[in-house]
């Protein structure tokens, strides 16, 4: 089999059957390693420890319906494809598993090693598909950095952990300087070769728990969870200074504005909370190119503010 996957994990009760399945395996793919689970847990056990290629899940499962363990599975395998291996032919049924994450749906007793070839080949080349389409859907193709539709999708995890935590989610919006100009006078190819700069520079200084994207143009955005104002200024001055100390191409100098925002309430949206980092950036340009969210909060609120209704 071509590009044969180098872990293969089978979710079955059957004993009789795994083993059946496992012998075509080791046929079709004899460098793979076969792995076994028996449940559930077992199956997300083996996920999280050994991160198999594919996933050939039998829906005969005693511990959960077969449409949840194939949504369970999917969420803790990210891209990597599942196949369901199912008692009956049914069109319902098969339109259920695909709907909660399947690549393809086989029926246990018409399983044949061309079958299970084809359906391993095409799994994986239709989860690759995907993958790809989703980076180009939610991330940026210049600088690889998240886009905002994927900043807007990750909000919602700041959120999560700010409330478990008793914490604010705060917003930094980043922009660099006269960048304008850079590219009038440089030519785009240097612009582009700048935010590519630039986004490498804000990866290195935000934690594994915040997110950083770029928002459009010469924007960008950084969430990240804090417990205080003083935390988001300690922020804002790494980001600032990684900015405007990188080597960029002509020996161009940067200067960076940075406005900062953070939740005046736990339930404020994030969306406002971005906003009013927006706006603050632009009321400091020429200022002191940035300001702390102590200051931010005590301003109007995004809705009513003139500045962000202008733009």
């Amino acid at each position: 089999m071509d590009k044969a996957p180098n872990q293969i994990l089978i979710v079955d009760q059957s004993s009789a059957f795994t083993e059946s399945l496992s012998g075509m395996l080791l046929e079709l793919c004899p460098r793979s390693r076969i792995r076994l689970a028996h449940s559930v847990n077992a199956a997300l056990s083996e996920i999280t420890t050994n991160k198999p290629d594919v996933v050939l899940a039998a829906l005969n499962l005693t511990d959960h319906s077969g449409e949840f363990v194939v949504q369970v599975l999917s969420q803790h395998l990210a891209s990597r494809p599942i196949i369901v291996l199912g008692e009956a032919d049914s069109e319902e049924l098969e339109a259920q598993v695909f709907e909660a994450g399947a690549q393809d749906y086989l029926v246990k007793g018409q399983v044949s090693a061309q079958t299970l070839r084809r359906a391993i080949r095409y799994a994986v080349q239709r989860s690759e598909l995907q993958t790809q389409l989703r980076k180009m859907a939610l991330y940026d193709e210049l600088t690889g950095l998240p886009n905002r539709r994927l900043l807007q999708e990750r909000a919602a995890l700041h959120l999560a952990t700010a409330h478990r935590t008793g914490q604010r989610v705060a917003a930094l919006f980043v922009d660099i300087d006269k960048f304008k100009e850079i590219n009038d006078q440089r030519g785009h190819s240097i612009g582009d070769e700048v935010l590519v700069t630039v986004g490498r520079a804000l990866e290195t200084q935000v934690r594994r728990t915040d997110s950083v994207a770029r928002w459009g143009g010469d924007e960008f955005v950084a969430l990240a969870v804090v417990d205080n104002p003083e935390t988001v200024s300690i922020i804002a001055d790494r980001l600032k200074s990684a900015i405007e100390s990188q080597a960029y191409p002509q020996g161009l100098q940067l200067r960076a504005t940075i406005g900062a925002a953070w939740q005046e309430t736990p339930l404020q949206r994030i969306v406002d909370v971005i906003h009013a980092a927006d706006v603050a950036m632009y009321k400091l340009r020429g200022g002191d190119h940035w300001q702390t969210p102590a200051v931010i909060a005590t301003q109007r609120s995004p809705a009513a503010d003139p500045a962000g209704a202008q733009r």
